[in-house]
Parts: structure tokens; C-alpha cells; sequence
């Protein structure tokens, strides 16, 4: 997944060499055993595609400010910013300082169409298709399953979106292939 991101980005500003990274996946949230394993794909994403990262942790909204001053002091290229639970309320603000530095910005989920600006590119699972799957689980531990004999699947179908909007804000011409390939353009 994170490979695929950081591709995107490369894809949409063939130019980038080094990317921001606000990372939200934090204990308690998320189990220090996931997150190092998750760090390990990132870098290595970026070592194959010839990128350098600097990651930012931020759980929580005291936090927002020292990231954003971390990437002014890297000076990115572009930002990739993965899901920050407790920063819901402030992606607005995310958004203002990325688009503010003209940084392509990819999030690893959909967010909702409220924040504004919206980010470049928005690349992750299909929540209506793990809506289905988690359908049929439930369904099959109400008829009688053991939860611990169901197997573990990963997403199967992954969006992309696009915001020509923000393109636009940060003089950014989208490549037709990212285009044709979105699931949705925002205009």
C-alpha cells in the first residue's frame, strides 16, 4: 500500500525526490508490532523508488504544529499523510499549510468532502466493498462461526480519487494516465 502511494505521488510530479510523511498510526491506537513493520515497507518503497522520506509522527493535535515545522526545515517535495483518528477535526488545516507550499499531497483514505481544500489524491480500500466483507462475516458468525476459524482477508478493491481543484491551486498539470485511472475526479 505504501509503495503504491508514494508511486502515485512520483506519477502525478515526476520530479519529487523527497517526501513529507505525517504518520497517525500510533499507539495506543495501533500496536508498536504493526507500526514497525509498516515503517519498514515504507522506507523500503522509497529506497526502490529513489525517494527520500521524513517521517513526522503525529497522534494527536499537539502535535501538528512540530510536524509542519519539521517539513518546513525538510523542505518536501510533496507530503503523504496516512489516517490520524484523533485529527479529524483539523485536516482542514493539513490541507491549508500543503497547499500553502504547493506540496502534491496523497492520503491513504477517502476523506469527507467537507475538507477543504481536499487533498491531490486520495488512495485507499473501498469502503463500500469492506462494508460487503465485514457483511458477510457478521453473517457467518450470527449462523454460527467461531470468529477465530474465519480467515483473515485483505482489502480486494482499492480507490482512487483525484482533485483537480487542488491541482489547480498548487499549479499542477494531473497526468491523463492518473486521470483515466481515478475512480472519481473532483472538479
Amino acid at each position: 500500500m505504501f509503495g503504491k502511494l508514494l508511486e502515485l505521488l512520483r506519477e502525478a510530479k515526476p520530479g519529487i525526490k523527497k517526501i513529507g510523511v505525517f504518520w497517525g498510526y500510533l499507539p495506543p491506537a495501533s500496536p508498536r508490532e504493526e507500526i514497525e513493520p509498516a515503517w519498514a515497507a515504507l522506507r523500503q518503497a522509497a529506497r526502490t523508488l529513489g525517494l527520500a522520506i521524513h517521517i513526522a509522527e503525529v497522534a494527536s493535535r499537539d502535535q501538528l504544529s512540530a510536524a509542519m515545522a519539521a517539513s518546513d526545515a525538510e523542505r518536501p517535495d510533496a507530503l503523504l499523510v496516512t489516517s490520524i483518528p484523533g485529527l479529524f477535526p483539523v485536516w482542514s488545516r493539513i490541507m491549508e499549510f500543503a497547499v500553502k507550499r504547493r506540496l502534491p499531497t496523497i492520503v491513504d483514505s477517502r476523506w469527507p468532502s467537507e475538507v477543504t481544500p481536499y487533498p491531490l489524491m486520495a488512495y485507499g480500500a473501498s469502503r463500500e466493498h469492506l462494508a460487503r466483507q465485514t457483511a458477510f462475516y457478521v453473517d457467518r458468525i450470527l449462523k454460527g462461526a467461531r470468529p477465530g476459524d474465519l480467515p483473515i482477508q485483505l482489502p480486494a478493491k482499492f480507490e482512487l480519487l483525484v482533485s483537480q481543484k487542488t491541482a489547480k491551486a498548487i499549479g499542477l498539470v494531473v497526468p491523463q494516465s492518473l486521470l483515466l485511472r481515478a475512480d472519481e475526479v473532483i472538479e
